[in-house]
Formats: C-alpha cells, sequence, structure tokens
C-alpha cells in the first residue's frame, strides 16, 4: 500500500481498490460478512445452515445398510450394495364358499380353483337384479299382495288386487282383477240411494216394501164418549226377476219414509184425534212399486172409534180412493177395519198388498181393533181403546198385526194409560189404552216395524190428554242379483 502506513490499530476503508485478499487481509470472513466462516474442507463435506449463531455447519453424508457412500474430490457417489433377488414360487391354498385355491407356481405354472360355490349371503355378498333368463324375477322390489304374471324372459308382470271380492279373471291373453262374473251379489237399501249392476250378471231379483202408515192419536172429551184413534194401514211388498240388460248400469231406488203418527190432544175439552200421516211409496227406478199403507183417522169425540187404514197394494197407493176391499186381489191392500161402535173391527188382511190398520175402540166395549195380518206385506197396526160414557169401564187398545194370517199378533196392546207394543220387522204397532176413568194419561200407539202401520192412540177421559199414534214403518229394498 502506498503510502506504508504500517500496522494501523484501527483503519476504516472505504472504496479501496488493489487489495489483495490474499496477502493484503488475514482472518476468516464470517456468514454475515457473505463468507462461509469456514477456512478447510473435507472431501464430500456438505455446508449446512444453522440458526444456532446463523452459520454454516460442514457435514457429510452417512451410509447405511445395502447404500454405500463413496466422498470423491469435488463429488459424492450414492450407490445400492447387493442386488433385488429372485422369486422361485408363489403357492396358493385355502376355501371361500366352497371355492378352493391350490397350486404352486415356479418359472411356469397354475393355480386352480376348485369346489362347489356355496353358503353365499344374498345380502351382503351379491349385488345388480338377477334376470329371468338366469332364474331371478328382474324386479328389484314387489307391491305387497300383489300376483305374479310370466312375460317371457323380461321382467315378471303384476295384477294388483282392486277391489274387495275381486278374483283373476282370463281375457283370453292374460289375466285381470275383476268382479266374480255371475257370482251372487246382494244389495239392501233402507233410504234411497243408487243401485249399482255388478259387472257380469244375467238376473236381477227386486223386493220392494212400502213404508206403514201412521196411526191415528185418540180423541178427549170433558163429559161424554170418547174413542182411541184408528192404526196404520201396512205397505205392500212387490217382487219381481229381470233380465240384467233391461237396465243400464245404475238405478234410483227409492225408499217410502214413515208414515208419522198424529199428535196427541189436549184433554178437558171434546177434541177430535189428528190423523195419521201416509206411509211413503218405494220404487227400484220407474218399473217397480211397492206403495205405502194409509194413516189411520183419528179417534172422534161422538163414541165412534177412528177409521183404521186402508193397507198399500203393488198397484196402488194406501188411499181409500185407490184401495179395495177385495182380500182375495193378490194386488190389493187390505181393507181399514170397521168404524168401532159396539164391536170396532180388526183391519183386513192382505197378500202382497199391506193390511189394513184396525178401528179405534168406541161405545159398548171400547176396546181397539186389532191390526190385519200380510204374508208379505208389512202388517196393520192395532187402534187405541175408547170409553163409553155410561160404560162401566175403561178399554185397551187392539194388538197389531203380523204374518200369521189371522189378525194381532204383532206389537202388544196396550192396557189402560199404557202405551201399545213397537212391532217387530212388518208387525204392526200396538193400539195404547185409553186413559183410567179415574184420571191419568191416555197411553200412546206403539211404532210399525218394517213396512208396517203404526197403532193408534188411547182416547183420553175429563181432563186427560189422549195418546198419540205411533209412527209406521219405513220402507225397504233388496237387489239380488246372479
Amino acid at each position: 500500500m502506498t503510502p506504508n502506513l504500517g500496522t494501523p490499530t484501527t483503519l476504516v476503508l472505504s472504496s479501496a481498490t488493489g487489495l489483495p485478499l490474499t496477502t493484503g487481509v488475514t482472518g476468516t470472513l464470517p456468514v454475515a460478512n457473505g463468507g462461509t466462516g469456514q477456512t478447510s474442507y473435507t472431501n464430500g463435506q456438505l455446508l449446512i445452515g444453522n440458526t444456532t449463531g446463523n452459520t454454516l455447519t460442514k457435514a457429510t453424508l452417512t451410509q447405511g445398510t445395502g447404500v454405500t457412500i463413496t466422498n470423491g474430490n469435488g463429488a459424492i457417489t450414492i450407490a445400492a450394495t447387493g442386488s433385488g433377488g429372485t422369486v422361485t414360487s408363489v403357492g396358493g391354498t385355502g376355501t371361500v364358499n366352497g371355492i378352493s385355491l391350490s397350486g404352486t407356481v415356479t418359472s411356469t405354472g397354475n393355480l386352480t380353483l376348485g369346489g362347489t360355490l356355496s353358503n353365499v349371503s344374498l345380502t351382503s355378498q351379491v349385488t345388480g337384479t338377477l334376470p329371468v333368463a338366469n332364474g331371478g324375477t328382474g324386479a328389484a322390489t314387489l307391491t305387497a299382495n300383489n300376483v305374479l304374471l310370466g312375460n317371457g324372459t323380461s321382467a315378471l308382470q303384476v295384477v294388483a288386487p282392486s277391489s274387495s271380492g275381486n278374483v283373476l279373471t282370463s281375457n283370453g291373453s292374460t289375466w285381470t282383477s275383476a268382479a266374480p262374473a255371475g257370482g251372487a251379489n246382494l244389495q239392501t237399501f233402507t233410504s234411497s240411494g243408487t243401485y249399482t249392476k255388478p259387472s257380469g250378471c244375467t238376473f236381477i231379483l227386486v223386493t220392494l216394501l212400502g213404508a206403514g202408515g201412521g196411526g191415528g192419536s185418540g180423541s178427549t172429551n170433558s163429559n161424554g164418549d170418547i174413542s182411541g184413534g184408528g192404526a196404520g194401514g201396512g205397505g205392500a211388498y212387490s217382487e219381481y226377476v229381470y233380465a240384467a240388460s233391461d237396465f243400464g248400469s245404475t238405478v234410483s231406488v227409492t225408499i217410502g219414509a214413515a208414515g208419522t203418527g198424529g199428535a196427541a190432544r189436549t184433554g178437558g175439552s171434546a177434541n177430535t184425534g189428528a190423523n195419521g200421516g201416509n206411509g211413503g211409496d218405494t220404487s227400484f227406478g220407474t218399473t217397480l212399486f211397492a206403495y205405502g199403507g194409509q194413516g189411520g183417522a183419528g179417534g172422534v169425540s161422538s163414541g165412534n172409534g177412528g177409521t183404521g187404514g186402508y193397507g198399500g197394494s203393488t198397484m196402488y197407493a194406501g188411499s181409500s180412493a185407490n184401495s179395495t176391499a177385495n182380500t182375495n186381489n193378490s194386488f190389493s191392500g187390505g181393507i181399514f177395519g170397521a168404524i168401532g161402535t159396539t164391536n170396532p173391527g180388526p183391519g183386513g188382511a192382505g197378500g202382497p198388498g199391506g193390511a189394513g190398520g184396525g178401528a179405534g175402540g168406541g161405545s159398548g166395549t171400547g176396546t181397539g181393533g186389532a191390526g190385519g195380518s200380510s204374508s208379505l206385506g208389512g202388517a196393520g197396526g192395532g187402534a187405541g181403546g175408547g170409553q163409553w160414557n155410561g160404560g162401566p169401564t175403561s178399554a185397551a187398545g187392539g194388538a197389531g198385526g203380523s204374518q200369521t194370517g189371522a189378525s194381532g199378533g204383532g206389537g202388544t196392546a196396550g192396557a189402560l194409560g199404557t202405551s201399545g207394543g213397537a212391532g217387530g220387522t212388518r208387525q204392526g204397532g200396538g193400539g195404547g189404552g185409553c186413559s183410567n176413568r179415574v184420571g191419568g194419561p191416555a197411553g200412546a200407539g206403539g211404532a210399525g216395524g218394517i213396512g208396517a202401520g203404526g197403532g193408534g192412540g188411547g182416547g183420553g177421559i175429563v181432563s186427560s190428554n189422549s195418546g198419540a199414534g205411533g209412527n209406521g214403518g219405513a220402507g225397504f229394498a233388496r237387489i239380488l242379483s246372479w
């Protein structure tokens, strides 16, 4: 260096040039000044950063099993020792679900599968859907209660049950669920509705019963004769067999409404009893009718009992204008009971027609007439009891009619002050008893059974109320097809 400064203790050079690093400086240049901090190396050494002191540390690679490290002048050689080996044979043995594996392979050879497949779990070891060609159905799900039908090699077809009572029916090419052809079918109506013709039927038997008329109520009188109400007539019975082809798919059915009983009269004065209402007509479309019975007449205060109602017929409604007393004519309703004077008459009998109602009791014995019987139609009701002002006692009502061929036999007759009994099926209601002379209300007429007439109400003495007439029975229809 010029000038020769000797060996200064402190010197700061800035932008010095021409300074030889081999002879002009001493010491080791650290990492912080861009050096390595190292002054000598052996073959294969590597410089590895070290956070401790922010230095570079010398290290060499270490060889392991099967690996050699050769450190050279500026080079590192890594090599594997030994060889990879040779597979001399492969053997197989074991059994799964009945299938076994056996055999050994050296340089060549085969492994052999044998045995029979068995105990395979269809829920966990099989996937997919087994087709028909392989013994399956070709379907993954089947609706409950459907019937399976073959379909060649395609997936099976099904037939649903459909309506209750259906059967499997062949149409010549496949099977369907249908109502049984020619099977009996019974439909019953107690209220108006619609008849639906079953498919495949050939004949239809229609049975109808008209409604019974209501009984008349008894009369009242504070000082004189009183009489019981007349009973209602029974409804007619009609029956006919038709060809099913005579009708469309549906037919209107009308059920006759029951005739209402006459309302009771208030005692203490002379009052004529109220008439019972006529029973309604039952019909099947516009081809068959069963007419209702006539309502019984109310009792009168002059001593004569109320007239019983006509029975309905298969040709006419139960009214005096259309009915006839000819009980030998099977189409006619029974004649009404004779006017109840000394011996009030029972209602006339009916055949298919309804029976007549009994006449109310009046003077004399005062006992109400019994209802007429009908072999097929509704029976007549029993009449109410009356009282002759000069008679010693009050009288009971008459028994309702039945199907026995003789009057009476239906609803029980009411004793003094007691209501008549209700009639059973096609049986007339019993007549109510007259009130007792010593006081107390009169008995009401009993209700008629299906298609039968209601009983007449008993008469009321002095201040006693009279008995109300019993309601008739409603009509009925039954249609059988096969």
